[in-house]
């Protein structure tokens, strides 16, 4: 270990000394002052030592009781029925989660296990709904030939053996209105769509043509209809969609804008969901741009308006009597780490006259899987945030498990 060696220095009065020793501390670089600061620490007692390793065992033995992440919750929508005052089988049921991506590091593990384990933690939270949509975070590609650059970072490629289990674990419609899409190219979209309609697994977002990019998902039961719109706030410059070329509908397009397929959608609808892509990555505040296009979008005759892509969990707004999600958190990621682990299942009810509750999930991502989590912890950081804005008479906690007061179909 090198030490700093003090130059002879002329004798001073008292009242100099301080100041000259100063200026001699100056000379040193910091390394050399760290150095010089631990030289002169007194080493820890044997005392000290096992009184460390004592608060260690107990913090770590303290960690050890607060309950885990289990695999799977109640499943039955009973607690939803009852904010509407119907049984649960009159509602029409619809759940949502965020970002689901299945390439990178996650191809080993469903290589290793099968896709399906991917979701043996949350499957059975929307078993039987008449609707469940994700985000497919990535581009279907077998071949790293359609991979291009962007950013110095390659859009993911999905296997295309990943299709087929998302259907099998009870996803019913797949968002392709989202950044990775349009990284791929207009070749890798279309091949992505191609995949998709082999495995009769709906999209929405994206198209080869203008009408299907700007088209909505119906899901008409028990006399209700429901519309579902998406899109993205994040594509990349030049591929909106336009004219007759594969594309995604994007934000950025003026004439038809995104706006005005909301508003188509509302005419032929009893409730509207937007689910978009926006806002920027590991934040749980939402952007400027994020609250002006979710606020237009209720405007504009959104009921619901459902954000993805932002990895971490937003804050809810409700505004006008509707509810905006601003991020639900990634859902399958090998992005986990601090709040990133944490993500939410949405999961709507609606009665046959349109009215809608709300009940959220609590997740908690372990080695890239949500699980339902009923660790206090995570559950007080993930409410804490999702309520951030939120009028205490406007959500409760039961069960673990938030509810927001139910809303009325938008008459407009």
């Amino acid at each position: 270990m090198e030490h700093y060696v003090v130059e002879p220095i002329e004798p001073v009065t008292p009242d100099d000394w301080h100041s000259q020793a100063y200026t001699a501390l100056k000379k040193l670089s910091f390394k050399e002052r760290i150095q010089k600061y631990v030289a002169h620490q007194k080493q820890p007692s044997l005392v000290l030592c096992i009184v460390i390793i004592c608060l260690s065992f107990g913090l770590s033995l303290g960690m050890s009781l607060i309950p885990r992440s289990h695999v799977a919750g109640n499943p039955s929508t009973a607690a939803i029925a009852a904010q509407l005052s119907v049984e649960k089988e009159q509602l029409v049921t619809a759940a949502f989660v965020g970002d689901v991506m299945l390439g990178r590091s996650i191809q080993r593990i469903a290589s290793a296990h099968g896709y399906e384990r991917l979701f043996e933690g949350s499957k059975e939270l929307w078993q039987g709904f008449d609707l469940v949509l994700g985000n497919f975070d990535g581009i279907v590609s077998d071949s790293e030939s359609v991979i291009v650059m962007v950013d110095r970072e390659p859009a993911v490629a999905i296997s295309s053996r990943g299709i087929p289990a998302l259907q099998d674990v009870g996803f019913t419609l797949m968002n392709l209105a989202n950044d990775q899409s349009s990284e791929g190219g207009a070749e890798a979209l279309v091949g992505t769509l191609s995949t998709f309609e082999k495995n009769s697994l709906a999209t929405i977002g994206a198209g080869r043509t203008i009408e299907r990019a700007f088209g909505y998902h119906i899901v008409e039961k028990r006399g209700v209809r429901i519309a579902v719109i998406s899109m993205t706030d994040l594509a990349t410059s030049g591929f909106v969609m336009e004219g007759t070329s594969a594309g995604i509908l994007s934000t950025r397009r003026t004439d038809p804008s995104y706006l005005d397929a909301i508003a188509t959608a509302r005419r032929d609808a009893d409730l509207v969901i937007a689910y978009i892509n926006w806002g920027n990555g590991f934040t749980t505040t939402p952007s400027t741009t994020q609250r002006d296009i979710g606020r237009n979008l209720i405007n504009a005759g959104a009921d619901y308006v459902i954000g993805n892509h932002t990895t971490m969990i937003q804050p809810i707004e409700l505004y006008r009597g509707k509810t905006i999600f601003y991020g639900l958190g990634d859902f399958v990621s090998d992005k986990t780490w601090g709040r990133a682990k944490d993500s939410i299942v949405v999961r709507i009810g609606i009665d046959d006259r349109a009215r809608s509750a709300v009940e959220i999930v609590p997740m908690h991502l372990r080695e890239a899987i949500p699980y339902e989590t009923s660790n206090p912890l995570y559950c007080h950081r993930i409410y804490r945030i999702l309520t951030r804005n939120l009028d205490a008479g406007t959500y409760s906690i039961k069960d673990n498990r938030l509810y927001l007061s139910p809303i009325v179909p938008n008459e407009s």
